[in-house]
């Protein structure tokens, strides 16, 4: 059981370490955070295990400019999500399969459900979108084993990574 705190703890340090070189990238660059520490990134299969992120030119990154409240919700959706992914690694680590449901629950399909939305947002994107909703419903079922809570957040972070990579949000 200690090993798997021990790489628990590793993940959530090494998601707050990402985290924290995108916020200074994006301040060095004057971009938005969380994108910039992935820009000109590609991830060919955001379902895969494995989250290698694999080189790719910058104008594979495609610009979505929205209106700004529409901006905004999206960006609201997506602390909800970290906040959600932060909720069930503390949860897992401490083997509450309660609390992973319902750290795991905002972020889920019931999330989803914004058609204005959705009618903005380009197909491709609302694919990924769905896909990551839907990881975040099936997390309980994995139980309190840690290691699968933590390979269940490693396959929706890498859907993270793969959007983060494939978009740019601005204002129009």
């Amino acid at each position: 059981m200690f090993p798997r705190k021990i790489a628990l703890l590793a993940l959530v340090l090494w998601t707050a370490a990402n985290l924290a070189w995108s916020i200074v990238l994006a301040t060095r660059r004057g971009v938005e955070p969380g994108t910039a520490g992935h820009a000109g990134a590609h991830v060919p299969d955001v379902g895969a295990a494995d989250s290698t992120i694999h080189p790719a030119p910058e104008p594979a990154r495609r610009t979505l400019r929205l209106p700004d409240a529409a901006r905004e919700a999206v960006l609201a959706e997506m602390r909800i999500m970290l906040q959600a992914v932060q909720g069930v690694l503390e949860a897992g680590a401490r083997g509450d399969s309660a609390g992973v449901r319902a750290a795991a629950r905002p972020a889920g399909m019931a999330m989803a459900a914004d058609p204005e939305l959705e009618a903005l947002l380009p197909a491709d994107w609302m694919a990924l979108a769905l896909s990551t909703h839907r990881a975040f419903d099936s997390l309980p079922a994995v139980g309190p084993n840690a290691t699968a809570i933590a390979a269940g957040v490693a396959r929706i972070t890498s859907r993270c990574n793969g959007c983060h990579a494939m978009y740019r949000l601005e204002s129009r």
